[in-house]
């Protein structure tokens, strides 16, 4: 008789497939690898990785409409000054959207070396199935 494993614990995945858990984490979505393995904390990885990517694409938006639209103050203000004299010019508050990017980073980063740590737990969860041979019945 084969013994089950207790309710929401995941069966070990071959190590193929475990590998593919990490690539997924890694390079589509963090989360997704550990949500395709049955982790529930995969769930918040992707909350994480998603909240971080919508803060920091939030700040690039700004950053590229405010440079657009004032790119004539900018180049005329970029032969008498430096660059941080040129950003402060800007009516913009660069400094809170630098905030908000920042924390869209490291809320991505932490998202993602949370999957990072996950994936690397199922990898030495899983297990090597060696390939049946001819004499195996």
């Amino acid at each position: 008789m084969k013994k089950s494993s207790a309710p929401g614990q995941p069966h070990p995945p071959d190590r193929s497939v475990a590998w593919g858990f990490l690539l997924t984490n890694l390079v589509v979505l963090p989360g997704m690898g550990s949500v395709a393995a049955g982790r529930r904390s995969g769930y918040a990885q992707i909350i994480l990785a998603l909240g971080g990517l919508l803060l920091s694409a939030y700040f690039v938006v700004v950053a590229l409409y405010s440079l657009v639209k004032h790119r004539a103050e900018l180049i005329e203000a970029a032969s008498v000054s430096t660059v941080w004299d040129q950003v402060e010019k800007l009516p913009v508050n660069w400094r809170a959207h630098l905030w908000i990017g920042g924390l869209g980073l490291v809320l991505f980063a932490i998202g993602w070396c949370w999957a990072l740590a996950t994936s690397l737990q199922i990898l030495n969860a899983s297990v090597t199935h060696s390939p049946p041979t001819l004499g195996d019945t």
